[in-house]
C-alpha cells in the first residue's frame, strides 16, 4: 500500500505534473497491452497442442515446379506419400485432409457458414480433438461427422447435436453428427470446422498431409527417408520431401499456394519493438516530470536530510511514488482496454479482452512494475545527491549531467516518435498500393457469390435469368474465387515431352472478356469450344517463358491432347505477397466434369438491394440453398484478403499518434522544468531588450536542433526496417524521401507550438516580478 499512498502525495501537492505523467503511462501501457494480446496470438500459434513440437506438415519440391521452391500440396503423390509414411519407424502417426464444402445445411434447409473438410481416420488423432459429447469411434463410419462444440450450441439450441443430420454444399448425401469436440483456439490452424472421414481421391491435387515424429529430432533423418522413398517410387531423382512445424508453417513464404493463415516474422518483431519503445518513451516521460519537479521538491527533501532523515529512506519513498503511479496507470490501462475490446477486436487477431487473456495482464503487470522501478531510479538519486547547503540556495538546475541527461531522453522519444511517423506512412502506402494495384483485370461493380452443384449444372439458364433484370450487364463463372491465397486446382501435365505445372481455373467462355483481360497471342474462348470432345486451355505469359507454351498447339492436360487457345496477359491471382506463377484457365467440352460454382455479375447502378435480391431469388429457383448465398463486390472480397497488413497498418498509425501524445506531454514537462529554473534569465533579457518572440524563439532553437540530429538518426533506421518488412511482398511501393519529410515536419510544427504556448506566459511576464520570485 506504500506505493499506493506515495502516489496520493504526489497527487495532492503536485497535481497537473501528476495527472500528465499519469495519462502518459496510462496510455503507453494501455499500447503495450493491446501489443502483448497480438504477439501472444502469433508466439502461441499451432502451440496448444499436445504434441505440437512433434507435429510436422509435408511439403514437396521437384525439378518441374523448381527445386527450391515447395508446395503443401502432395495430390498425385498422396498414395505414395501414405504408403511411405506408414513404412518409416520414426513416424508415430500420420493423417491427411482436403477441403471439400464453404458451407452446410441442416435439415430444414438452414444455412451455416462452416467449412467441411474431408480427413483420413487418424487425422483427428494426430491433433488430438478432444471430445466433449458423442461417440468419436463411429468417425470411420461412412456418412458421419464431427462438430465443433460452439456450432453445436449455435446450430441446435437444444444443446443436443449429436444424431442430427448436415448436408455440405455441392453434395447431397447427408452425413450424420456423431461426436462433439472441444474447440481450438483461434490462433490454431485446425479450424473449428465440420470433419468428416471420407477417402481422399489420388487425383485431386489439393491434399495436405501431416505425420507426428516419435522425436522432434529426428526431422531430418525422416525428411531424407521420405525423400529417398518418393525418389524410389517415382523414379525422379529431383523430387524432395520437407517437414515443416507447425508453428513455423505460419511465418513460412517459400511455399506456393499455401492456404495456411500467415503471420509475418518482421511484423511481430515490429510489435514487439514497438511496444518497448512506446513503454520507453513513457518511462522518459515518468522521469522528466519526477525531474521537472525537482526545483519545488529538492529543498524540502534536503531540509529532511538535515534533519537526520537517510538518504536511502528518502530515495525509497521517491521510487515508490513513481512505481504506485505506474500501477494506477496499470490499473486504469487495464479497465480502458476492457471496456473497448469491442472496439480493439477491430485492430488484432487474437484476443481483444484482456479478461479472456491473463498472460497479457500479468505481463503488463511485470511490464508497469519494471518500468517504475527503473524510472524512478535516476530522479530520486539526483534529487537526493545534492549538496544540502547548495540545494538550499536553489543552484541545482544547471548541472552538466542533468542537462546531458535530460537532453538524451528527450532525443530518445523524438528518434522513437519520428521512426513511428515514417513507419505509419510507409505501411499505410503499402497497404493503399496493395488494395490499388492493377491485378490484370476488371474489379469494379463485379458481386461474386456461390451456388450450389445443382445450379451450376444449368449455367445457362441461370444466367439468362440473371441478366432479365436490367441492372445486370454480364454474367460468368468460374471453378474457384480468382484472386485468393490459394488456387482452386493444380495441374501437373506434359508439354512438348517435358513435365510442366500450374495453377488452373476452370471458366466459362465468356469469362475473360468478362474480366476484361487481354490476349497476347492466339484467341480467346469461343461457344464452340463447349462443343468439343477435348478441352481448351489459355496460358499467362509466365507459363509460356518457362515451359515454351504455344498457341494452337497440345497439352497432355485433363486429356490427352487438349487444345492451346492463346496466351493472356499476366494477371494477379494470388495476393501481392506472392509472385505471378505459371496459370492457365480452361474451358471443358461436352465431358465437362467440374462445376463452375462461383458467380460473377457485372452490374451497371440501379438499386443494389434489389439486385441482390433478385440473385438470391434466382438462385432459388434452382435450389432453395441459393437463397442464404453470400454476395459480395469483388474488390471488397480481394481487399479482405489484406486484413492483416490493413490491421498493421491501423495499429502502427495508433501507435505513431499516441508516440506523438506521450513525446508532447514528454515536452511539457522538460519545458517546465527548463522554465523553473530559467526565470530570472528570462528576465533580466527582457530588462536588456530581449523582447518576447526572442524568447520563444531561444527556447525553441534548442529544441528544433535536437529535432533535427534525432532526424538523421531515426531517418536510416527506419528506413531499413521498412526495407525489410517490405520484402516480404512480390510488388511493394517504393521508399520516398517525402515520407521522412513529413514525419520531421509533424514533430517539429508539434514540438514548437508546444514549446510557444508553454513559453508564452513567462516571456510575457513582467521582468521584475520573475527576478523578485528567484
Amino acid at each position: 500500500m506504500i506505493f499506493f499512498k506515495n502516489f496520493l502525495y504526489l497527487l495532492r501537492h503536485h497535481k497537473a505534473a501528476a495527472l500528465l505523467n499519469l495519462a502518459g503511462l496510462t496510455v503507453a501501457l494501455a499500447s503495450f497491452m493491446l501489443i502483448v494480446m497480438q504477439v501472444d496470438y502469433d508466439l502461441g500459434y499451432d502451440r496448444q497442442y499436445e504434441n505440437a513440437d512433434r507435429i510436422f506438415r509435408i511439403e514437396r519440391s521437384s525439378a518441374a515446379d523448381n527445386a527450391t521452391v515447395f508446395s503443401p500440396w502432395i495430390g498425385n503423390d498422396f498414395s505414395t506419400v501414405e504408403q511411405m509414411t506408414a513404412s518409416v519407424p520414426d513416424i508415430a502417426g500420420e493423417g491427411g485432409l482436403r477441403w471439400f464444402s464453404n458451407n452446410v445445411f441442416d435439415e430444414s434447409e438452414t444455412r451455416f457458414p462452416i467449412r467441411c473438410i474431408q480427413v483420413t481416420e487418424n487425422w483427428p488423432e494426430v491433433f488430438g480433438f478432444r471430445y466433449v459429447g458423442g461417440d468419436p469411434d463411429r468417425l470411420s463410419e461412412p456418412g458421419t461427422a464431427v462438430v465443433p462444440e460452439s456450432f453445436a450450441k449455435t446450430a441446435f439450441p437444444d444443446g443436443d447435436a449429436v444424431g442430427k443430420t448436415l448436408i455440405p454444399e455441392n453434395y447431397e448425401k447427408p452425413l450424420q453428427i456423431v461426436a462433439v469436440y472441444r474447440d481450438f483456439p483461434k490462433n490454431s490452424s485446425v479450424k473449428n470446422d465440420v470433419y468428416t472421414v471420407r477417402p481422399l481421391e489420388t487425383t485431386i491435387s489439393d491434399i495436405m498431409y501431416y505425420i507426428v515424429a516419435n522425436d522432434a529430432g529426428h526431422k531430418a533423418k525422416i525428411e531424407a527417408d521420405l525423400t529417398r522413398k518418393i525418389r524410389e517410387t517415382d523414379g525422379d531423382s529431383t523430387k524432395r520431401i520437407r517437414l515443416h512445424t507447425l508453428h513455423d508453417v505460419y511465418y513460412a513464404t517459400d511455399c506456393i499456394s499455401d492456404s495456411h493463415e500467415k503471420g509475418s516474422r518482421a511484423t511481430t518483431l515490429s510489435l514487439i519493438a514497438a511496444a518497448i519503445l512506446i513503454l520507453g518513451i513513457a518511462a522518459i516521460n515518468s522521469v522528466n516530470f519526477a525531474i521537472a519537479l525537482i526545483p519545488t521538491r529538492v529543498r524540502s527533501l534536503n531540509a529532511r536530510k538535515i534533519f537526520g532523515c537517510k538518504t536511502s529512506v528518502l530515495r525509497r519513498n521517491l521510487i515508490a511514488e513513481t512505481v504506485g503511479t505506474t500501477l494506477v496507470a496499470f490499473l486504469l490501462a487495464l479497465c480502458i482496454v476492457q471496456w473497448l475490446s469491442p472496439l480493439s477486436a477491430n485492430l488484432l487477431n487474437g484476443i481483444a479482452s484482456p479478461s479472456e487473456n491473463p498472460a497479457a495482464i500479468w505481463i503488463s503487470l511485470a511490464a508497469a512494475s519494471t518500468t517504475g522501478i527503473l524510472s524512478g531510479l535516476y530522479p530520486a538519486f539526483y534529487s537526493t545527491s545534492f549538496n544540502p547547503a547548495l540545494a538550499i540556495q536553489g543552484n541545482f538546475g544547471n548541472t552538466r549531467t542533468g542537462k546531458r541527461l535530460r537532453t538524451v531522453l528527450i532525443a530518445t522519444q523524438f528518434m522513437v516518435t519520428i521512426g513511428f511517423i515514417a513507419a505509419a506512412l510507409l505501411i499505410h502506402r503499402q497497404d493503399r498500393f496493395l488494395k490499388s494495384h492493377d491485378l490484370g483485370f476488371r474489379q469494379q461493380n463485379i458481386l461474386i457469390t456461390t451456388v450450389s452443384s445443382k445450379t451450376s449444372e444449368q449455367p445457362d439458364a441461370y444466367a439468362g435469368m440473371l441478366k432479365s433484370h436490367p441492372a445486370i450487364a454480364d454474367v460468368t463463372f468460374s471453378f474457384g474465387q480468382l484472386v485468393d491465397r490459394t488456387p482452386p486446382m493444380r495441374l501437373s501435365s506434359v508439354y512438348k515431352n517435358r513435365t510442366s505445372k500450374f495453377c488452373v481455373y476452370c471458366v466459362a467462355s465468356n469469362f475473360l472478356s468478362f474480366m476484361g483481360m487481354e490476349i497476347a497471342e492466339g484467341r480467346d474462348f469461343r461457344e464452340t469450344d463447349r462443343l468439343k470432345e477435348n478441352n481448351t486451355f489459355i496460358f499467362n505469359q509466365t507459363a509460356e517463358r518457362k515451359y515454351g507454351i504455344e498457341p494452337n498447339s497440345t497439352i497432355h492436360g485433363f486429356t490427352a491432347r487438349d487444345d492451346i487457345a492463346g496466351i493472356v496477359r499476366d494477371f494477379n491471382y494470388q495476393p501481392l505477397q506472392y509472385a505471378i506463377e505459371p496459370a492457365a484457365f480452361c474451358l471443358f467440352g461436352i465431358n465437362d466434369c467440374i462445376p463452375l460454382n462461383v458467380v460473377y455479375v457485372k452490374v451497371n447502378g440501379g438499386d443494389l438491394a434489389a439486385v441482390i435480391g433478385h440473385i438470391r431469388e434466382t438462385g432459388g429457383k434452382f435450389d432453395i440453398r441459393n437463397r442464404a448465398q453470400d454476395i459480395v463486390f469483388m474488390d471488397q472480397a480481394i481487399g479482405n484478403l489484406y486484413r492483416k497488413e490493413a490491421l498493421f497498418s491501423k495499429q502502427i498509425a495508433l501507435f505513431s499518434l499516441l508516440s506523438i501524445l506521450i513525446s508532447v506531454v514528454g515536452v511539457f514537462g522538460l519545458v517546465l522544468f527548463d522554465m523553473q529554473y530559467r526565470r530570472k534569465e528570462i528576465g533580466l533579457r527582457k530588462v536588456h531588450g530581449a523582447t518576447s518572440g526572442e524568447i520563444l524563439r531561444m527556447f525553441n532553437a534548442g529544441y528544433i536542433r535536437i529535432i533535427l540530429i534525432c532526424f538523421a538518426v531515426a531517418t536510416p533506421i527506419t528506413w531499413y526496417a521498412g526495407d525489410k518488412w517490405l520484402e516480404r511482398f512480390a510488388y511493394r511501393t517504393p521508399i520516398d524521401p517525402w515520407i521522412f519529410g513529413t514525419a520531421l515536419s509533424l514533430v517539429l510544427s508539434i514540438t514548437v507550438a508546444t514549446i510557444s504556448l508553454l513559453c508564452y506566459r513567462t516571456a510575457r511576464e513582467n521582468p521584475a516580478d520573475s527576478i523578485r520570485k528567484e
